[in-house]
């Protein structure tokens, strides 16, 4: 694992978050890669941790979900942010293996 340092946007506010984060295996998990692909939102954000969610798929009265609280988002509970990093999109990878894909 490598210790990266990431920065966070939350309710308009960068939050400086350090902490350790693998670095995602495409090859390993190329169905779970493919799912994050096809439903980033790039820069919306999750209200309580300030991650980019995902678009919900599963969940009709759910818009989005935060893999990182794992919990599934009305609109009002995101907002509009920076467009992640690739290490902020590694960790969305990560946490997006918790629905067991590949």
């Amino acid at each position: 694992m490598d210790l990266i340092n990431i920065k966070k946007e939350l309710n308009g506010k960068e939050v400086k978050i350090t902490h350790k984060t693998k670095r995602f295996d495409i090859k390993k998990h190329p169905k779970t890669y493919k799912y994050v692909l096809e439903n980033d939102t790039l820069t919306r954000r999750c209200n309580s941790c300030g991650c980019v969610v995902l678009k919900e798929t599963n969940v009709e009265d759910y818009p989005f979900q935060c893999m990182s609280c794992d919990v599934n988002l009305y609109t009002f509970e995101t907002h509009l942010g920076k467009r992640h990093t690739k290490k902020e999109f590694d960790e969305l990878c990560n946490n997006t293996l918790i629905l067991e894909i590949d």
